[in-house]
């Protein structure tokens, strides 16, 4: 019965059969419906002024579903649409231009909406096998709401979209060309793979980011392509700084501490000053791990401008976060707690999930220092919530352990190994498959 009534509507209006056709390249997935706007990016060969009628058309035979304003295609009428579809010369360009239609709606990332409507194009590329044009899309830099300017796969899993761009990435990169692209996103792969727990995985993806990027400057200082060399000590530095980060979760304190004096050394003084600004907030919490207050405190000293005239935005929420952790191993409660308090302002009020769970461990072990137990157990069970939800596993297994502590301390024995076993199976989840 469908497949007599595309026969018959292509009899009878070609413009609207076309229209249909080629109306199943959308997904209607994480979009359920689409604005008419996407309909007519699909009428490329039909003049704007038209438009609007062939769209009526479909609508008064009841062949496309409509509600307030939007569309969308029933699962049995699409089926047919990309059959046919999938055998003309459409079937490329339908998706091309559905995935023009979807980048250009989007011009800034605000909410997690924006962001899932902008990776749509992506989609549109890995259904016709483009993976230079779907690599494109995750590297396509927006501003968001925190005043960065980054690309899509990192403003994905800043709103919490881990999954997604893990996925999204993985999915391209074995067909990509060796090329900087290519190694940006493996920067944000390197990421990705830290945050869920895979961090041996991050640190081998994040040194392909830094052994592209450390041969290609070698060459574009001698042709002075300024751009590239620009985007290329970016890369390098910004990669340094990440694995810098993996190494303190493994708890290689001395190791982490040589890669951030490493991006000191190259960025200091440089355009790049704002990556040294992280590094030395970074090195200053390994040092106060590694017991040394002296040293410690010196670096906080060089970054306390910038606290105190506020300085900082959402942008630096995740290394502001870990300004407070500082002052909390150096036993300055009060400034902690403020550091803390001010980090979870920027993270409320921008999405930022991951650093709001990390910020109420830090919170809970700061309750727990200062002997409030059960500020501390309510923190903390908060923080368990949040980077469970996202499936950030090495923040994950860090709040449990915390936890456990808090519990350890206030005497619920029982509580406590609960909460130790749980630690010990997130910790077990992020080592890999060779590991004894």
């Amino acid at each position: 019965m469908i497949s007599n009534q595309f026969d018959r509507l292509q009899i009878l209006d070609p413009d609207a059969y076309q229209l249909l056709c080629r109306a199943g390249c959308y997904r209607y997935q994480d979009l359920s419906r689409v604005n008419p706007d996407a309909l007519y990016s699909l009428l490329w060969d039909i003049e704007p002024e038209y438009r609007s009628n062939v769209l009526t058309s479909l609508r008064n035979r009841s062949l496309i579903e409509f509600h307030r304003g939007q569309y969308w295609l029933h699962p049995a009428i699409r089926a047919e649409s990309i059959t046919r579809l999938r055998n003309t010369d459409d079937w490329t360009l339908s998706h091309q231009q559905a995935a023009k239609y979807w980048s250009d709606s989007i011009t800034k990332i605000t909410v997690i909406t924006t962001v899932i409507t902008a990776l749509e194009a992506y989609y549109h590329y890995l259904e016709i096998g483009d993976f230079v044009k779907a690599a494109q899309v995750l590297l396509q830099p927006r501003d968001n709401q925190w005043g960065q300017f980054l690309p899509l796969a990192s403003n994905l899993y800043r709103m919490g979209l881990i999954q997604p761009a893990l996925t999204a990435i993985t999915q391209i990169v074995p067909a990509l060309s060796p090329e900087r692209s290519t190694a940006e996103l493996h920067n944000i792969l390197g990421d990705l793979y830290w945050i869920v727990g895979r961090v041996h995985e991050a640190i081998e993806t994040q040194q392909y980011a830094i052994d592209y990027a450390t041969k290609a400057l070698k060459t574009t200082a001698l042709v002075d392509l300024s751009h590239d060399t620009h985007c290329l000590s970016i890369l390098n530095i910004d990669s340094l700084l990440s694995l810098g980060l993996y190494h303190i979760d493994l708890w290689e304190l001395t190791a982490a501490g040589n890669l951030f004096e490493r991006v000191i050394e190259i960025s200091t003084s440089t355009v790049n000053d704002r990556w040294a600004q992280k590094a030395i907030v970074c090195l200053a919490l390994v040092q106060s791990y590694l017991n040394n207050v002296e040293e410690a405190q010196q670096l906080l000293t060089k970054i306390e401008p910038l606290i105190t005239e506020h300085k900082w935005t959402g942008s630096s929420a995740y290394f502001l976060q870990m300004v407070g952790q500082t002052y909390s191993n150096l036993g300055e409660y009060d400034r902690a707690h403020t550091i803390y308090q001010q980090t979870l302002t920027f993270c409320q009020t921008g999405n930022y999930l991951q650093t709001q769970g990390r910020t109420l461990t830090g919170l809970g072990q700061l309750y727990r220092s200062q002997g409030d137990f059960q500020l501390a157990q309510t923190t903390h069970l908060q923080a368990i919530e949040i980077l469970d939800q996202l499936g950030a596993k090495c923040d994950l297994a860090e709040a449990y352990y915390q936890a456990g502590l808090t519990w350890q301390q206030a005497g619920v024995l029982i509580k406590a190994t609960s909460t130790a076993i749980c630690t010990l199976i997130n910790y077990l989840l992020k080592l890999p498959l060779h590991s004894n």
